[in-house]
């Protein structure tokens, strides 16, 4: 199984009890680019913002490399 790059992004979409594409609409992205984000990361800081905000969780917790939760 390939390391993702943020795992508490994955770990905070499954525990808000929205689907994917919910949080993707709520985030103003198209839900395969939320699938990009979860599997390979890279996420630009807009997306961050935007991800940070419809999870109501701060992108330094969200976005960081260790798993945290």
């Amino acid at each position: 199984m390939a390391s993702m790059e943020y795992p508490n992004l994955l770990i905070a979409i499954r525990l808000s009890g929205l689907r994917q594409y919910e949080i993707a609409r709520l985030a103003g992205l198209r839900e395969g680019r939320l699938s990009e984000i979860v599997r390979r990361g890279s996420a630009a800081p807009r997306e961050r913002e935007a991800l940070s905000q419809a999870l109501g969780i701060p992108g330094e917790r969200l976005f960081d490399s260790e798993a945290s939760w």
